[in-house]
């Protein structure tokens, strides 16, 4: 700019904004990724059923912290 009185600034970083130590979750991100981990897992092509297994078991540990994260949602 040729505006010598102003600073250009650019930032990529998220900002988070709590009410009364609250973190805010929201549903719809959350659901967002419950489904996306579950039609992940439902994809699933692994012919050893000890891999296909291991791996699964990482599916499941991800859908059940999004569901509690859906539960515990406080914003839409």
């Amino acid at each position: 700019t040729n505006n010598t009185k102003t600073f250009r600034f650019a930032m990529t970083g998220p900002y988070y904004v709590q009410i009364g130590y609250q973190p805010r979750i929201s549903r719809a991100s959350a659901q967002f990724f419950l489904d996306w981990v579950t039609e992940r897992a439902r994809r699933l092509k692994l012919d050893d059923p000890k891999q296909h297994a291991e791996v699964l078991r990482y599916h499941r540990a991800a859908r059940d912290f999004w569901q509690a994260k859906l539960e515990a949602a406080n914003a839409p």
